[in-house]
């Protein structure tokens, strides 16, 4: 994700005595013990992926240890209070200008008042209004445009007061208003994707993990993360590990703990199958299992060395329109024009706004579509093998236009025959394209003849 040009904001917030003097309790009352370990345990995570050090800003309270962060720069460690937390973010979505990817995380406090939703709570958050709190609305105005590549980590409670816990775990809120579990779940989307510790109106804790705290939600993650891969990516480095395997084997972790909460992943239809902190939303290479096999297959060359798979949407009124086309490629493709053992997208540039349902067939040989070869058009093709599963694969294609950005992503399996899903993603309300639907079924079939209106793009070819 990070090499050269990726930035970290890494919130880190202990001390909150200046809560506790303002609401007559004891001081340290309030305090936690691991969310400054937490920012360091982030630090090195991004280091591990290629960002440079003078690339991430540390906000902690109380002042973190410079030696435990090396190579960043004296002048990126600030302290945690709304002023700098604030002025933090702003430097964050300066920095994330012209599509450049982004890590924002938080562990401390949160909260939740009625009026004003969720809270980050700084360290300088006083009185029974959380006064200098910040909603998570203003954290997402704050960035505007930077969070479209942006992951945010929050390891926080959203809800009300909860019970002290007899083992000496810490909860993380300081209170506010209790909040139905389900609701506020909008206000989570601070960046494209979120991991959070918990659902809004549930609880997660610190603990101490052989004798150092951390929240256990950041504990976890970093658990997971180093146990799978660092790959380049053409100068950019991501994670073999899907955002949706982080949170399961997370969810587990905490589970066997016996640690509240149920870790949650925020983002748009797919996002699950995305690779951790890559670049983009585009499907990568992936593996559940840090030991997994890596093998590549590819959509079904039919008989004849060549099949094409159509997508046709249709409405309710029974208008149908096709919208998409693959054409798989075997070791005797069709003409010298395509290459063997390679995948070719097409895409129309008539996108219906009511269909339903999209129904998916393939023909064996197959006429093939005309037009144009378009670099308009984009996709990114990988596939992958779970050890001791059936072999399944996954991939991407996306169309762009200056106000529309749209995507199918194929997951298919291979056992007694070809099996599998077709989800997509658009930049628009989902409830404009094909009704809200996000997932279908795939069945090969035949089907006729691809209409003369498509553009193409040429695909990409693996060994």
């Amino acid at each position: 994700m990070f090499h050269d040009d990726g930035y970290a904001l890494l919130i880190g917030i202990d001390d909150y005595r200046a809560f506790d003097r303002s609401t007559g309790q004891p001081e340290g009352t309030s305090s936690l013990h691991g969310s400054v370990l937490d920012a360091h345990v982030l630090f090195r995570l991004c280091t591990q992926l290629g960002m440079k050090p003078e690339n991430i800003r540390v906000v902690t309270s109380p002042p973190a240890d410079p030696t435990m962060f090396p190579g960043a720069d004296p002048a990126s460690f600030g302290d945690a209070s709304e002023e700098g937390i604030r002025a933090a973010v702003g430097w964050l979505a300066d920095k994330l200008g012209g599509g450049r990817a982004g890590l924002l995380t938080y562990s401390g406090h949160g909260a939740h008042l009625c009026n004003a939703g969720l809270l980050m709570c700084p360290s300088d958050t006083a009185g029974a209004g959380f006064e200098h709190a910040i909603p998570f609305e203003d954290l997402r105005a704050l960035l505007g445009g930077a969070a479209t590549n942006l992951t945010v980590v929050l390891d926080c409670c959203h809800g009300g007061a909860f019970a002290a816990d007899p083992r000496g775990r810490r909860p993380t809120t300081l209170g506010g208003d209790a909040v139905a579990r389900g609701e506020r779940r909008d206000e989570m989307m601070i960046g494209a994707r979120v991991l959070a510790a918990c659902q809004p109106g549930e609880m997660t804790q610190q603990a101490s993990f052989g004798g150092r705290w951390h929240g256990a939600f950041s504990w976890a993650l970093g658990a997971v993360v180093d146990q799978w891969r660092a790959v380049d990516q053409g100068g950019n480095v991501r994670m073999d590990l899907s955002y949706g395997t982080l949170l399961e084997k997370a969810r587990q972790l905490l589970a066997v703990l016996d640690f509240p909460g149920t870790p949650a992943l925020y983002g748009p239809s797919g996002v699950e199958w995305l690779a951790v902190l890559q670049v983009g939303r585009r499907s990568e290479g992936t593996c559940a299992r840090p030991d997994g096999q890596r093998a590549g297959v590819q959509l079904d060359s039919g008989m004849r060395s060549y099949r094409v798979y159509t997508l046709t949407a249709s409405d309710g009124a029974g208008n149908r329109t096709q919208v998409a086309s693959v054409l798989a490629t075997g070791s005797y493709p069709p003409s010298s024009d395509y290459a063997s053992n390679t995948e070719y997208y097409w895409i129309s540039s008539d996108i219906p706004g009511a269909a339903t349902t999209i129904t998916i067939t393939a023909e064996d040989g197959g006429a093939l579509p005309a037009g144009r070869y378009d670099q308009r058009w984009g996709e990114n093709i990988t596939w992958s093998i779970k050890s001791g599963a059936p072999r399944s694969s996954q991939s991407l294609f996306v169309y762009t236009s200056a106000s529309l950005e749209f995507g199918l992503d194929w997951t298919i399996s291979v056992k007694n025959g070809y099996r599998g899903s077709v989800a997509w993603f658009t930049n628009t309300d989902a409830t404009l394209l094909f009704g809200g639907l996000d997932r279908i079924d795939f069945a090969a079939t035949n089907n006729t003849e691809a209409p003369s209106d498509l553009v193409y793009k040429k695909g990409v070819t693996w060994t």
